[in-house]
């Protein structure tokens, strides 16, 4: 016999699912009560401790939480035995259902980008969260903080220069400044990594003349 059931990851002390059995037989020859029967888990796969079982009431409950990112299902070999030593099997499929345990992370902490200063409308490097969690739990919005005005990230995280370029001549030639990850769960969680941005110069001035500097010239004349 197969049954399928969903509990929340992580949760505790909670039932699981109820086993109910029924034998035909009586407590014994002389009487027609019903026969007691009891339960055990034979085995859950992925291997854990974590479910338990009432022995005579057939209920199936967590002791200790699971983690979804560990294994997303587990599958309890249940066994009903009577006083007589019969016994049948029957398995349960249980699935967790995500919680938003996990905040985005990024690969690097630190990134070191550059932009040409004059440049305009330019993707200068994607970077990207990822997130453990699924569904809404994992989607990810991103926001900068601290950023210099011309620069934006969009939902895809890629981090450009809009309309209005850099001046390496009267604008900072070092910026830094924060990606942040946000999630959609609830509570939200939320990630960061650090940004390092370098102007770099470009020919775009001529050279100027700042000032002269008088030369005499002697011309002797010719003696006769």
């Amino acid at each position: 016999l197969g049954y399928t059931t969903s509990t929340l990851e992580e949760a505790t002390n909670n039932e699981v699912f109820q086993f109910n059995a029924t034998d035909q037989d009586g407590a014994g020859c002389l009487t027609n009560s019903p026969q007691t029967l009891f339960f055990s888990i034979v085995s859950v796969v992925p291997s854990t401790s974590a479910f338990v079982i009432g022995t005579t009431n057939g209920t199936l409950a967590l002791q200790l939480p699971l983690d979804r990112e560990a294994s997303s299902a587990y599958v309890v070999n249940v066994r009903v035995t009577d006083v007589g030593g019969r016994s049948n099997d029957a398995l349960l499929t249980v699935t967790l259902i995500d919680v938003n345990d996990n905040r985005p992370t990024f690969s690097e902490l630190e990134n070191f980008l550059s932009v040409a200063e004059n440049a305009v409308s330019t993707t200068l490097q994607r970077i990207t969260a990822s997130d453990l969690d699924i569904g809404v739990n994992a989607n990810i919005q991103y926001s900068l903080e601290g950023n210099p005005a011309q620069v934006t990230v969009n939902a895809f995280g890629d981090i450009s220069v809009g309309a209005v370029p850099f001046d390496f001549e009267t604008d900072p030639q070092l910026y830094q400044f924060s990606l942040v990850a946000v999630d959609n769960g609830s509570p939200s969680l939320t990630g960061s990594t650090s940004i390092t941005l370098t102007v770099i110069d470009e020919n775009d001035n001529q050279p100027v003349v700042t000032g002269l500097e008088a030369i005499n010239f002697y011309v002797g004349q010719k003696s006769e």
